[in-house]
């Protein structure tokens, strides 16, 4: 039996290279979910961003919904459902 390692626990490049590699796996569904899971935790970046701007009072409480519904995704897809992120919203 292979012992599995998740994505999330392992280095971009090893990672990388077994993509590239001849190996049934990993392959384009776990890239696929990697790639959701950055683009979960991106959209959670700009809801941090964006909360506590003046500018976007108007948009504040929406944005705070949106972060709280990326980062769990963002967890799920990158296999550390216990991930959180580095910076807090104001």
């Amino acid at each position: 039996m292979t012992d599995r390692v998740a994505i999330g626990e392992q280095r971009i490049d090893a990672w990388l290279a077994a993509l590239a590699s001849d190996a049934a796996t990993p392959g384009g569904g776990a890239f696929a979910a990697l790639a959701a899971a950055a683009g979960a935790a991106l959209v959670s970046m700009v809801g941090r961003l964006t909360v506590g701007k003046e500018k976007f009072a108007s948009v504040a409480d929406r944005m705070a919904e949106i972060v709280d519904e990326c980062d769990p995704n963002a967890s799920i897809c990158s296999g550390s459902p216990t991930a959180t992120p580095s910076r807090s919203m104001p």
